[in-house]
């Protein structure tokens, strides 16, 4: 489900998945224990995810939306 989703990112955005999964996705299995738990709670509240990756915020929205 994770790589579905920062696939789909990479894809929208036309970023390198390969760096998304560098500022974001493995800084959230590092944090989070498991992306995917991050994600579920960015559904809910995402300023704190956000501010703790300290990224470009536009991805990380691309992500809440996808």
């Amino acid at each position: 489900m994770v790589h579905s989703i920062m696939r789909h990112v990479a894809e929208t955005t036309g970023q390198d998945l390969e760096q998304l999964y560098t500022q974001i996705g493995w800084p959230l299995y590092k944090m989070y224990g498991h992306a995917f738990e991050a994600f579920k709670q960015m559904v809910q509240d995402p300023e704190p995810i956000f501010a703790r990756l300290q990224v470009c915020i536009i991805p990380l929205a691309l992500v809440l939306h996808t």
